[in-house]
């Protein structure tokens, strides 16, 4: 067995969610669609399910067993739920609810990053569209690095 199948089987063996906030990227959508093709993990794509489904289909590509958040979904109660637990994260800088949800909203690194703190994701990848500043700025505020915790992070 090759080193990347041994990682492949272990990864299987222990099924996490990965949140992918670029979702209308081609090399995400192509992850994303490989990833659940061989099961390797649960995935997460931020956005409108119907753009999505229809660019990755455009592609040649199925990403229909990813699970989707929406950020432009009216009334969301996760979105609120979210807005409120940013807000008080950083309620120390001055932040408000009504400026949390707008981040969320407008920004899907940050939506990102508070699916992970929440605990309804093990992790995110990004940095295919955004600067690895953009990255590590919500990564920084909201997950914070602590003991235990490993950063990866990797330019191309």
């Amino acid at each position: 067995m090759s080193f990347l199948d041994s990682v492949k089987q272990r990864a299987k063996s222990q099924l996490k969610t990965i949140v992918l906030p670029e979702s209308l990227e081609p090399r995400n959508l192509q992850a994303a669609h490989q990833v659940l093709v061989e099961g390797i993990a649960k995935v997460v794509l931020i956005g409108d399910k119907a753009e999505i489904e229809a660019k990755a289909k455009a592609g040649g590509l199925d990403v229909s067993g990813a699970s989707f958040v929406s950020q432009s979904q009216p009334g969301c109660d996760l979105l609120d739920k979210l807005s409120a637990k940013l807000a008080d994260l950083r309620k120390s800088k001055g932040m408000t609810k009504d400026e949390a949800h707008e981040l969320l909203k407008t920004n899907p690194l940050y939506l990102g990053c508070m699916l992970v703190k929440e605990g309804m994701a093990d992790g995110m990848v990004a940095g295919a569209l955004y600067s690895t500043a953009d990255v590590l700025r919500p990564s920084l505020q909201i997950l914070k690095p602590h003991r235990g915790y490993l950063w990866c992070l990797l330019s191309f």
